[in-house]
């Protein structure tokens, strides 16, 4: 027989082997190209939500490459693995390492260039719909549909690195192929396992008291922004989880055997699946942290997009707002008036809020988008907040409205310089707080804003100039979602006067726009329900990349265990014992990992969420979050039926 003919032959018999590493590399490339069409595609860039398409894809791009390196790589790993045992006949009939490698370099140029092409292919036909839905979402009209050539230059030349990287590792390790280390591979895992108790015992103990920790630091400003306090925590997590899977087995065998007629009972179940952890306690601990992030991203912008209309009463606490100063947004009260006498929606309430555009120093020379914070006094806040608020005479207090985390430079104990005509004066920074604002943060862009003893409010505003004063208009209505024609006509009218630019109004002047709880509802839906799903095809991509690594993993290991169960046969085990047995090391190993993956991933939401100063609907947030697991675990259950019928099927098909 020639070597071509062994080839061909080793091809036809490993199939189902090449199949699988196939699928994985050619699953990769077809979603990697679909979402890089979204990137280069002119028609969605060029819409109004560029910034967050570009930001999303992006992130999504290199989530979606480095999971591509680990998912190609553990595929190409186990493809190998599985072949151990042949590669040694093989070197025992003559064999040198050197047609090995040739083997093996052949088989992956073969899957390489077809998964590519495949992939690129089926990118290519799905890529159409996909852009069709995220134009949907982002209503886009009159789409173009293009496919950019950047697409298969980008695509190609990833994969191409990393089928490069593949190739060069599997060579390495073909080479130092020797005929008993490969006989002996397959009996590797059949080591005497030694049962302790108290690696277990800490490793739950770091695990719980790392997960406690790190929901603590979440509730303090202070804490949950400062990397070098939220990465070890995070290492500590990941340490925890890592000693919980490695060593929890152990000990839950050592607790069984001290009630001895139960332990002797399940002798075989438990040490099986004692056997199963041990053997694959890194696949757990990775697809642990893959589950994790699967619950992660799924979770959160199905929750940010459930509770939108929420948020946006958050964010926009009133339903329409604007503020003048500096002679821009410039209105008299009859051309108000008659705006909202033709609304659709009655007018409930008209508030008017006096605040002064103070330009500020800090310590740490932060700086704002207006390079000036709004100031107002100490009981008109309390007033407006309904908070007890006491200053005294050179105190202030910095209320943040922004959403990202940190002080922004002013933090509490510092002293904050404030400048009013020619005079600066300074002031203690009593505290610098996330806290209720009389208007939404945006009216007046800034990132927090500044509450002062009424008399020294008093004193400033004698000093600065009256364009510096300005005015808080804000109006609530009976119906909120009924305001697009009062918005529309008021942005209208206030654009006349700021396009004559009365006292040269910069770009950052211009930003004094109108705002309304409706147009942050349908902002943030918009790009909530773009998040969730680009995110949501991640999350399933993640998804049966955890499944196919569980179903390998297990496909791999038929052989031994084909030869285990058929010596536990011969002692007297019945068909249906060694279903049982299989049923359950296998729910084990499928389920853990979506265990401790939810209990991670409950952990980064309820810290993300306090970052991002979302303690309002954390309730609401954890609930959805929470249906997101539920159908997680019913997928995953889905899929371990479909495994469990396979592999018990093809173990015990013989006896």
């Amino acid at each position: 027989m020639k070597f071509k003919d062994i080839a061909i032959k080793n091809f036809k018999v490993n199939l189902k082997k090449y199949l699988s590493y196939f699928l994985c590399s050619g699953f990769s490339v077809t979603i990697f190209f679909m979402y890089s069409t979204i990137l280069f595609n002119r028609s969605i860039n060029d819409s109004g939500d560029k910034e967050i398409i570009n930001m999303v894809f992006y992130i999504s791009l290199v989530v979606i490459a480095l999971f591509s390196i680990f998912f190609i790589n553990y595929a190409h790993t186990a493809f190998i693995k599985s072949r151990y045992k042949e590669f040694g006949i093989y070197m025992t009939l003559g064999m040198t390492t050197k047609d090995i490698r040739k083997i093996i370099l052949i088989e992956n140029l073969l899957i390489i260039f077809s998964s590519l092409i495949s992939g690129l292919v089926t990118g290519l036909l799905f890529s159409r719909l996909f852009q069709m839905i995220v134009a949907s979402i982002l209503d886009i009209e009159n789409l173009s549909y293009a496919i950019n050539s950047f697409s298969f230059v980008l695509s190609i030349s990833l994969f191409a690195f990393i089928f490069l990287i593949v190739l060069i590792f599997s060579r390495a390790a073909a080479s130092k192929f020797e005929i008993g280390e490969l006989l002996k591979k397959s009996r590797e895992n059949e080591r005497e396992i030694k049962s302790r108790i108290l690696p277990g015992i800490l490793g739950i103990t770091v695990l719980a008291l790392s997960l406690i920790s790190f929901v603590c630091i979440s509730e303090y400003d202070e804490l949950n922004s400062n990397m070098i306090v939220v990465v070890p925590h995070i290492l500590v997590i990941f340490a925890g989880g890592y000693m919980t899977i490695s060593f929890m087995g152990m000990a839950v065998m050592c607790m069984m055997k001290k009630n001895p007629k139960r332990y002797f009972k399940n002798l075989l179940v438990l040490t099986e699946i004692t056997h199963k952890f041990n053997q694959n306690k890194k696949i757990i601990f990775v697809l642990s942290i893959l589950s994790s992030m699967i619950v992660f991203f799924v979770a959160s912008p199905f929750s940010l997009y459930s509770l939108s209309e929420k948020i946006s009463g958050i964010n926009q606490p009133h339903h329409l707002e604007f503020a003048s100063v500096y002679n821009a947004n410039k209105i008299n009260e009859q051309t108000l008036e008659d705006i909202f006498k033709e609304s659709p929606t009655k007018l409930k309430s008209e508030t008017k809020v006096e605040f002064l555009s103070l330009k500020f120093k800090t310590d740490e020379n932060a700086t704002d988008i207006l390079g000036a914070k709004p100031v107002i006094s100490q009981s008109r806040y309390n007033q407006l907040t309904k908070s007890n608020l006491s200053l005294q005479k050179g105190e202030v207090f910095n209320a943040i409205t922004a959403w990202q985390p940190g002080t922004f430079g002013i933090s509490k104990g510092k002293t904050l310089s404030l400048t009013a005509g020619e005079t600066s004066v300074n002031f203690h920074v009593v505290d610098s707080a996330r806290a209720p604002w009389v208007s939404s943060g945006n009216s007046f862009p800034s990132n927090s804003g500044l509450v002062l003893n009424d008399g020294d409010y008093a004193a400033l505003k004698e000093k600065i100039i009256s364009t510096n004063i300005g005015t808080y208009y804000i109006f609530d209505f009976d119906n909120w979602k009924g305001t697009g024609k009062a918005i529309e006509s008021l942005k209208a009218e206030l654009n006349q006067p700021n396009k004559q630019n009365p006292l040269g109004l910069n770009e950052s002047q211009k930003m004094l726009t109108v705002l309304s709880r409706l147009e942050t509802y349908d902002t943030l839906k918009r790009a909530y329900s773009m998040f969730m799903f680009v995110t949501t095809v991640m999350g399933i991509l993640f998804f049966i990349a955890a499944g196919s690594v569980l179903f390998f993993k297990q496909y791999t290991e038929i052989g031994s265990a084909k030869e285990k169960f058929y010596k536990l046969f011969k002692i007297g085990i019945t068909k249906k014992e060694a279903r049982k047995i299989l049923s359950k090391e296998l729910a084990v190993t499928f389920f853990a990992p979506l265990i401790f993956g939810s209990i991670m991933g409950y952990a980064f939401i309820y810290f993300m969420t306090h970052l991002v100063g979302g303690q309002d609907v954390m309730t609401e947030f954890m609930q959805n979050a929470t249906k997101v697991v539920f159908g997680y675990f019913v997928f995953q259950a889905g899929f371990f039926l479909v495994t469990r019928k396979k592999y018990v099927g093809e173990v015990l098909e013989k006896f």
